[in-house]
């Protein structure tokens, strides 16, 4: 849904706050979500599932100084 991100080419160019702050708003979008589906159902809706694929993160290549904020 997403594509796939380049975490550290985000964390070289300075970007980590642009990163962090897109990270808060999918997670609001799944907390809206869940508040939507309760009231569509009305049942009591209280997990979301999102599924993250790690396929090509590395740590040792993520873990840079430069990345670490």
């Amino acid at each position: 849904m997403f594509g796939k991100w380049d975490i550290r080419r985000v964390a070289l160019a300075g970007r980590i706050d642009l990163l962090s702050r897109y990270l808060d708003r999918i997670l609001e979008e799944a907390v809206t979500k869940v508040r939507e589906q309760r009231n569509v159902t009305g049942n009591d809706v209280t997990q979301y599932v999102m599924i993250i694929d790690g396929n090509g993160y590395n740590l040792r290549q993520h873990a840079c100084v430069s990345c670490k904020s």
